[in-house]
C-alpha cells in the first residue's frame, strides 16, 4: 500500500527534510504521522492504534525507535530508507539540510535532558 507516481508506478520520492521535521515535533511520531508521510499506511495505522491503544506508551516507544532510525539514516547521508518497515527513497536536495536537523535534533534532546536533570535537581534542594 505504497503511495506512487502515475507515469512509472514507482514509489513517489519523499523529502527527507519533512521526514526529520516530523519525529522532532511532539507527538508526530509516535502517532504515525512519520510513516503515513512515508506512504507507509498499514504500519502507519498500526502504529497510531497501537499509540492510542497503550495510552501513548507504545507510541512513544515505537516513535523513539523510529526517531534513533531517522536521525541515524540522516546522519549517514542515506537516500533511502528500509528498516523496520519504514520503507521510502528520499529526494536529493535535502539530504544536506536532514544532516543539519538531525544534528539540530540531537542537540535539542541533549539540552532537554540536562535542562530536566538540574530542574529535578534544583527542586531536592
Amino acid at each position: 500500500a505504497e503511495s506512487s507516481t502515475a507515469a512509472t508506478g514507482a514509489p513517489a520520492k519523499r523529502s527527507k527534510v519533512v521526514l526529520v521535521v516530523l519525529e522532532m515535533l511532539p507527538l508526530c511520531g509516535p502517532l504515525g504521522l512519520d510513516r503515513l508521510y512515508l506512504g507507509n499506511f498499514v504500519t502507519g495505522i498500526a502504529k497510531l492504534a497501537i499509540c492510542v491503544g497503550t495510552c501513548l506508551i507504545g507510541g512513544f516507544v515505537w516513535g523513539l525507535l523510529d526517531a534513533v532510525l531517522v536521525i541515524l539514516n540522516a546522519l549517514g547521508r542515506k537516500s533511502s530508507i528500509d528498516s523496520l518497515g519504514m520503507v521510502a527513497e528520499f529526494e536529493e536536495d535535502g539530504i544536506e539540510t536532514s544532516v543539519t536537523l538531525a544534528v539540530i535534533a540531537i542537540l535539542v534532546q541533549v539540552l532537554q535532558c540536562c535542562i530536566g536533570q538540574r530542574l529535578v535537581f534544583m527542586a531536592k534542594v
